[in-house]
């Protein structure tokens, strides 16, 4: 479901119509243009643990604002708080809210795997960076039989 107005707001409905339970976990991967991904700060998870997948897995906290200085591929555990894209370049902030979510992913492929992307040019990775929000690692659940979860997204500049 999409609610379209002064906000965006993006709904993953999942409903278990089967009469035996299952385990759900489910992703809104959103790409955000930007104007430089290089000067871009995410506010929002500042002291919150994390899985980084470019460091094979090791797990860290976050210190300061996300910034990009190279390939992030990040996934935020136990966070509920909104994010925020300071963008300098384009000169905005946009405001990722969400519900029914405690992961977040935060990702920029950056030089080396943008070129490896066969549906993006070379230099893509300077105009975007992505903040999904998402149900996974600790954040996955049985849904019961009859049961609805709504995974639930908005978007809006500051």
């Amino acid at each position: 479901v999409a609610t379209v107005g002064p906000t965006l707001q993006v709904e993953l409905i999942s409903r278990n119509t089967d009469t035996t339970p299952y385990t759900v976990g489910g992703a809104l991967h959103t790409y955000f243009q930007v104007g430089d991904s290089s000067r871009v700060a995410i506010r929002g998870l500042e002291g919150t643990e994390y899985i980084d997948k470019v460091d094979g897995g090791a797990r860290k906290r976050q210190d300061g604002p996300v910034t990009f200085a190279g390939e992030v591929d990040r996934i935020y555990l136990d966070t509920t708080a909104d994010c925020l894209i300071d963008d300098p370049a384009l000169g905005r902030t946009v405001r990722v809210g969400k519900a029914n979510s405690r992961t977040t992913v935060v990702w920029n492929p950056w030089i080396e795997k943008a070129r490896a992307m066969p549906d993006a040019e070379d230099d893509d990775y300077r105009d975007f960076v992505c903040v999904e929000t998402v149900n996974a690692q600790d954040d996955v659940f049985e849904l019961q039989p009859g049961d609805t979860h709504t995974l639930s997204l908005t978007i809006g500049l500051q």
